[in-house]
């Protein structure tokens, strides 16, 4: 708490010197619990005066941390998004994946279907989901960091984590990363929102929607389980695109 106390001042104020409070994110815990409840208010309180007009985020699963205003802006699990697609929600509602995503859900293991990788776009843009975060851009070490690891040899962190989960980019040479498929797909995946967005100030949200479920409903757990359905449809989006500039 001492340390705290100390280095926050220090920080925001360097921060904020250096022009990047809007830029900069804080967060207390990572994936607290329902049982770190009472530990995460204490621990909040704390940093409360300290953080004042900062931007306070964590990845959360527990609907209460959000509904008792423990954590204003949670970032939500794509597995347990239920409680908060049916209930009261942040209006900047943020969601995430990472290790513990493997079932149903999208996410980008190395195991997985590319279209399992893509369909992140529809699922953003039907639930106006804000923000999306995911971890392991270039992590290249086991576990808790015990040692560092070769990632095109041992892709999984020395059995940490799912394969890829850690890492989205390879060490290249001169220092510059070199990207993976899975990368290269969710960038698609991001095109694809931007032009979902796009056909919307055109022909309207429903027509837009009408499009992305044409072969199906779309949901967090629940698509098209297919390769062809991505490309139909951004054909489809910029046809009509097309059609309207």
């Amino acid at each position: 708490r001492g340390f705290l106390n100390a280095m926050l001042p220090a920080l925001t104020k360097f921060l904020e010197e250096m022009g990047l409070k809007d830029k900069t994110v804080f967060h207390i815990s990572d994936e607290p619990t329902s049982a770190h409840l009472e530990l995460y208010k204490e621990v909040r309180d704390q940093v409360a005066g300290l953080l004042k007009g900062w931007v306070v985020m964590d990845a959360l699963s527990d609907y209460r941390y959000y509904t008792e205003g423990v954590c204003e802006l949670p970032v939500v699990a794509t597995n347990h998004v239920t409680p908060f697609l049916e209930g009261k929600r942040p209006e900047e509602f943020w969601v995430y994946y990472c290790v513990s995503q493997g079932y149903e859900v999208s996410n980008r293991f190395m195991a997985m279907p590319s279209y399992r990788n893509r369909i992140i776009a529809e699922q953003l843009y039907k639930y106006q989901v804000k923000g999306f975060l995911q971890w392991g851009y270039n992590f290249y070490n086991s576990q808790y960091s015990l040692k560092h690891l070769d990632p095109f040899a041992n892709t999984d962190s020395d059995g940490g984590f799912p394969a890829g989960d850690a890492f989205a980019v390879y060490p290249g040479d001169g220092g510059k990363p070199w990207s993976s498929i899975r990368l290269e797909v969710f960038w698609e995946a991001m095109c694809d929102l931007r032009a979902f967005n796009l056909l919307e100030s055109l022909a309207g949200r429903d027509f837009v929607m009408g499009l992305i479920e044409s072969e199906g409903e779309v949901t967090f757990f629940e698509y098209p389980r297919n390769a062809g359905y991505h490309l139909r449809l951004r054909q489809r989006v910029n046809e009509e695109i097309a059609k309207r500039v």
